[in-house]
């Protein structure tokens, strides 16, 4: 008896070395419901859970027991950096745009922060307050001249 206690003992403690969510034995189906929370709600489909559950022939209480597994929500979280990726160029299309329309600093600040991002952390970007929009503007207007120019020479 005291050696299937240790025995067990040992068990759990291999399997609670293993990360809680690469247990699943259902992969595919937590893999569904991760890609459901990630999708933001009026895009959902099925709308519910229950009517993912009920897709899924999972029972509902399994799929919310499965949004309280360690690592859960980072797959979720990785799943909405991956589709979010997609959009990445053309939402800094429109920023860029945004700035050269506007020139106000906060657009200014978001495209240099994640500018810098990749170099260094955001708290070291040097901070753009709004009384810098006269002087953004001026060097804006300098880049668009600037750009009017070598699109004048390719014409």
């Amino acid at each position: 008896m005291l050696n299937h206690a240790k025995n067990m003992a040992q068990k759990r403690t291999y399997r609670d070395e293993i990360p809680s969510h690469e247990r699943i034995k259902n992969y595919y189906e937590y893999s569904r419901l991760v890609n459901w929370i990630a999708t933001p709600t009026p895009l959902r489909n099925p709308r519910t859970l229950a009517e993912l559950a009920k897709e899924l022939s999972v029972h509902q209480t399994t799929l919310s027991r499965w949004q309280n597994v360690d690592g859960f929500y980072g797959d979720v979280r990785q799943q909405i950096e991956h589709e979010a990726s997609y959009h990445l160029a053309d939402v800094l299309y429109a920023l860029t745009n945004k700035i050269y329309q506007t020139g106000r600093a906060r657009e200014v600040k978001l495209f240099l922060d994640y500018i810098g991002s990749s170099y260094r952390e955001p708290q070291e970007m040097p901070h753009i307050q709004e009384e810098l929009d006269p002087e953004i503007q001026r060097i804006i207007k300098e880049v668009e001249l600037k750009m009017s120019k070598i699109g004048q020479k390719t014409s």
